[in-house]
Formats: structure tokens, C-alpha cells, sequence
């Protein structure tokens, strides 16, 4: 420790290996961060594009009763569809956490029935 009271290089080289370690450091911490939530972005793209996909469908169900027709309820058939893909894709339900009693399971099994049984084209 004397060396590091008197000599200037030895300091330097001290805070130069302190200040490399706390950037390994950060290095590792972000890229933990990153790994952990890489499905997360694409999960909320993914809700956020549901949500869209819905506004879509409405404003094609209400051109489809204003001026009924093939061209309009194809468009409907398309995006309800379209819908049902995205709902069960991987990058949504690969998100979630895999346990069954998780809350986001329960409100995704609740979104999927709903569409299933009352808002689904038959």
C-alpha cells in the first residue's frame, strides 16, 4: 500500500483497473437486463398490434352494416383472423410467465375464451 501513497504511476494504474472492472461490470448487468427482457418487447408489440387489430375489426364490422357485401365481410374474415393468429403466436404466450395460476395467464386464457366463444366470426 505504500507503493500506491507515493508512486503516481501505480495510482493511475489502480484507477485504471477500477474503472475497467466497473465496466465489465455494467457490461454484464446490461447485458442480464437485456437477455431477461427480450420477450418483453415483443409482448408488448405484439398486445399493443391485439389492440389495433380490434379497432380495425369494429371499423370493418360498421363499414360491413352500413354497405353490406362480399368485399367488406372478406375484410372482416381477414382481420378476425389475422387476430386469432397473433393471439396464440409465440411471441405473445412465449412472454408470459409459464406458470398457470400467474395472472397474465389467467387474463390470457380469459382474452381467448371471450374471443372464442362471444366476439369469434362463425
Amino acid at each position: 500500500m505504500k507503493l500506491l501513497r507515493h508512486s503516481l504511476v501505480a495510482r493511475i494504474i489502480a484507477s485504471l483497473l477500477a474503472i475497467s472492472a466497473m465496466a465489465l461490470i455494467s457490461i454484464v448487468v446490461t447485458m442480464i437486463v437485456a437477455a431477461h427482457s427480450r420477450g418483453d418487447a415483443a409482448a408488448i408489440n405484439m398486445a399493443g398490434s391485439l389492440r389495433m387489430n380490434t379497432y380495425q375489426i369494429v371499423s370493418a364490422l360498421q363499414r360491413y352494416e352500413q354497405q353490406p357485401g362480399a368485399g367488406e365481410r372478406s375484410r372482416v374474415s381477414e382481420l378476425a383472423e389475422r387476430f386469432e393468429q397473433r393471439l396464440v403466436s409465440a411471441e405473445l404466450t412465449g412472454a408470459m410467465p409459464q406458470a398457470q395460476e400467474h395472472s397474465l395467464q389467467r387474463q390470457h386464457r380469459l382474452i381467448q375464451s371471450r374471443w372464442e366463444q362471444d366476439l369469434a366470426l362463425r
